[in-house]
């Protein structure tokens, strides 16, 4: 897998890393374990940091957003992360999506991963109101500050990312399965099944 950090990776091989990955967290869900650590350099091969849920693992800007927040968390966690993944290898070149070192914020500033949640929203916002039902005072405010602290000329809704960076179909996948709200992500089995990977396993770049 780190060899997609040197040549990106085809539409064709990246579907068979996502079928495989979705199995394996399959069998891992079904038995009450959340991988937690879900990245291209390890996916694969370290099912060593697997917990049972509950316990806050995995690098920052890989997390979901209920991670950053400090909420309960789950199997859903996990599905995040896979996306996440999933973008930086279409991507390619060990790009990141939320990296905020984009934004020029280093990981040992002490907003990194405020950073984080705030590209959450720049790419993936509005949070939904829904948040309110799982989330407690402290955490509505983070998300309010960080919703207010993207102005609206600063938004990239991804949506809009154009077929120039990403196919349309890659592009409706992601965001089938990247919802901000936890409880609105499908399944490692549900995804596994999604349209997505009828089309030949993907064709194409």
């Amino acid at each position: 897998m780190v060899e997609s950090r040197k040549q990106k990776l085809t539409r064709s091989e990246i579907k068979y890393v996502a079928k495989t990955v979705l199995e394996a967290l399959t069998v891992l869900h079904n038995g009450g374990y959340v991988h937690t650590d879900i990245k291209p350099d390890n996916v694969l091969v370290d099912y060593g940091q697997a917990k049972r849920e509950g316990y806050t693992v995995g690098a920052p800007i890989w997390r979901s957003p209920e991670l950053l927040l400090g909420l309960p968390w789950d199997t859903s966690a996990d599905i995040w992360s896979f996306s996440t993944m999933i973008i930086s290898l279409i991507y390619g070149d060990d790009w990141h999506m939320f990296d905020p070192s984009n934004d020029g914020v280093s990981f040992d500033d002490d907003e990194f991963e405020f950073a984080i949640l705030k590209r959450h929203h720049q790419f993936l916002g509005p949070f939904p109101i829904t948040y309110s039902e799982i989330a407690d005072r402290d955490a509505i405010a983070l998300i309010i500050h960080a919703m207010d602290s993207i102005p609206a000329e600063k938004r990239k809704p991804f949506h809009l990312i154009t077929e120039r960076e990403m196919t349309k179909e890659d592009n409706m996948f992601l965001q089938r399965i990247m919802k901000l709200d936890p409880r609105q992500r499908p399944t490692a089995k549900e995804i596994s099944e999604d349209p997505w990977f009828s089309d030949k396993l993907g064709s194409g770049r």
